[in-house]
């Protein structure tokens, strides 16, 4: 059903807006990527993979999908111009753009301002993992992304490099936690025996 959904609301996408679908990847190892997919109307295909900084976030990797897909989106003279993702955090995030103070978030709401002198740009949401070909595309172009050898920058959020910080802090709190407890417990067995 949701896929059919899905497939209605872009079946009345304009035949002549240009479609982008947008995804992110997180492998086990903490290693992100992003993937971008588009098909234009003269038969034109972009697929764009690339590997984000290590503790990049699932947020930032779909915004930075978002970016490059806005890039790729100014060099086409489209009257209008849909992003379509499944992630809905960046899309939430992007209507509060006057609040947007970091820079990849400041960098798309430039793209969109450029871009929306001369096109309508519309973002929306789709679920994923539903047959839609195009974020099923993006998707694999994601974790193929995320399976490059080196990232494209290394810049982080703020936030990401406070839950970096935070989850060292967590996991030599739980070590020292640890080594007290086994101690204890030896200490202890060796008072019983």
């Amino acid at each position: 059903m949701m896929r059919q959904l899905s497939l209605a609301l872009i079946n009345n996408i304009p035949s002549q807006a240009l479609v982008l679908y947008t995804d992110r990847s997180k492998s086990v190892s903490g290693r992100t990527g992003s993937g971008v997919y588009a098909k234009a109307e003269d038969g034109l295909v972009f697929r764009c993979r690339f590997r984000n900084p290590d503790s990049c976030s699932v947020f930032r990797s779909e915004l930075l999908a978002i970016r490059e897909a806005l890039n790729f989106a100014l060099h086409f003279e489209n009257s209008e111009i849909y992003i379509l993702t499944d992630s809905k955090s960046p899309i939430q995030y992007l209507k509060n753009w006057p609040e947007i103070r970091e820079k990849t978030g400041q960098e798309v709401i430039s793209k969109i301002a450029t871009l929306s002198q001369k096109s309508r740009v519309c973002f929306q949401w789709i679920p994923s993992h539903v047959g839609v070909f195009g974020n099923e595309e993006s998707d694999v172009l994601a974790k193929e992304g995320s399976a490059l050898p080196s990232a494209t920058s290394s810049e982080l959020f703020m936030s990401e490099i406070y839950s970096i910080h935070k989850a060292k802090a967590n996991s030599a709190w739980k070590n020292r936690r640890y080594v007290r407890l086994h101690c204890f417990i030896t200490n202890t067995v060796k008072i019983i025996a």
